[in-house]
């Protein structure tokens, strides 16, 4: 019984983690965003399983509207949204959708994020263009960052070095891509002053109030879908 229950509630947090959603993009448009957002329905149908089902009706929905059932951790409520997947955007090579994803559990993500307090003058925190008191750090494309010290162990393990970071900003509500200039950082020890950075940071926990085993009611549980040859690329 034990076993049953517990694998029943892993299948409900499975989904596809937008990583990151480019400018203008049918997945921008349809208000999808980075980082907090999981796919994990298609036209009603639960994505729990890594398959190649989600490719497939982006393919065979192209220049048409479907379904995309969301969950956003930073919300903990899922929402519909209606997207027209289309190469009729940018210069024509960005994909379907315009986004980034990968198959994995809800909270396979960060369990901690880094909030940037005071910020030194001159310092290469303030060089990225990291806001004091409204900039989290969030993740990284180096891999996930689990545990509280992660994130210095990665700056000190790239000192001189530029070091990319995904940068949430309370104020703006944005993630700001890890791919644009602002968000590089060279954490240097001789800048002039404390720290490799010259920011302080507070590591804290990004959900507050939360289940630990979010369900999703809204969604048909019953329609699943079998498995399937896995996704190999994850630009849609």
């Amino acid at each position: 019984m034990g076993n049953t229950a517990s694998g029943e509630e892993g299948r409900h947090r499975l989904g596809y983690h937008v990583l990151r959603v480019k400018d203008d993009s049918p997945a921008y448009r349809a208000g999808i965003r980075p980082f907090f957002d999981y796919i994990v329905a298609v036209n009603g149908v639960r994505l729990n399983t890594e398959t190649t089902y989600l490719q497939d009706q982006m393919l065979a929905h192209e220049d048409k509207p479907l379904m995309l059932d969301i969950y956003s951790t930073r919300e903990q409520a899922g929402r519909r949204v209606e997207m027209i997947p289309t190469r009729k955007w940018g210069d024509g090579n960005g994909g379907l959708i315009g986004c980034s994803i990968r198959f994995c559990m809800f909270d396979a993500v960060n369990d901690v994020v880094w909030h940037i307090l005071d910020v030194a003058q001159g310092s290469p925190a303030e060089k990225a263009g990291l806001c004091a008191h409204s900039d989290y750090v969030i993740g990284t494309p180096y891999g996930i960052m689990r545990g509280e010290g992660d994130l210095y162990d990665l700056v000190e393990d790239n000192i001189g070095e530029p070091l990319r970071l995904h940068v949430y900003n309370s104020e703006t509500d944005h993630v700001r891509e890890a791919s644009r200039p602002n968000i590089v950082i060279i954490p240097n020890e001789e800048w002039g002053g404390e720290g490799l950075l010259g920011c302080d940071i507070l590591a804290s926990t990004p959900k507050t109030g939360i289940n630990s085993t979010p369900r999703i009611e809204w969604l048909a549980q019953e329609d699943t879908i079998a498995t399937l040859p896995t996704i190999t690329g994850n630009g849609l």
